[in-house]
């Protein structure tokens, strides 16, 4: 549903091999590994947050998450909420 809708997160994160941006995560690719630019990644910060624009108003019944390989508890803290629609976006 969401496959490559615009995608939002907090930061950046970027090493060796690029930048880790949040289209990442709506790009179809469920490839588990980093490197290989498959995965969004934020800089380590307090709250950081990652954001989709669906487009519409819809009903969300469920949501698939894929936690990157090697990473132990990244995801323990996930919390869904609904936001008003983005009217700008800073980074």
């Amino acid at each position: 549903m969401a496959t490559l809708l615009p995608a939002y997160q907090s930061s950046v994160y970027e090493d060796v091999d690029g930048s880790h941006a949040a289209s990442l995560a709506v790009d179809g690719n469920r490839n588990s590994t980093l490197k290989w630019l498959s995965c969004s990644h934020s800089d380590r910060e307090t709250n950081p947050w990652w954001a989709v624009d669906l487009g519409l108003p819809l009903t969300v019944t469920g949501v698939f998450f894929t936690n990157r390989d090697a990473v132990g508890a990244y995801s323990d803290s996930t919390q869904m909420s609904h936001a008003q629609p983005l009217k700008q976006v800073c980074f």
